[in-house]
């Protein structure tokens, strides 16, 4: 389910940003190799035709689902490019 409150759009992109530029600053700090997952996928959101995340979903004991958690295939593109990075 894609929200459309163009609040909580904002809130998202702004703590996307904000976790992206953490991570990027304490990667270079530690002399880490740095593997941006976020821009494999980013034509995969949850709103996308092929999203490769579960979205929102109403709680369902008898269907549970991982809200917002990468699916298979987002998982697999992230396991390639980091067998990739690493020359594997």
């Amino acid at each position: 389910m894609c929200s459309s409150d163009l609040e909580d759009t904002a809130i998202s992109l702004a703590t996307d940003a904000r976790l992206r530029r953490l991570t990027a600053a304490v990667a270079l700090e530690n002399g880490a190799t740095l593997l941006r997952a976020g821009d494999l996928t980013r034509d995969h959101h949850v709103c996308a035709a092929d999203p490769w995340m579960n979205g929102y979903a109403k709680p369902d004991l008898a269907h549970p689902v991982a809200v917002y958690h990468p699916v298979k295939a987002g998982m697999t593109a992230v396991a390639d490019a980091l067998d990739r990075l690493l020359g594997r």
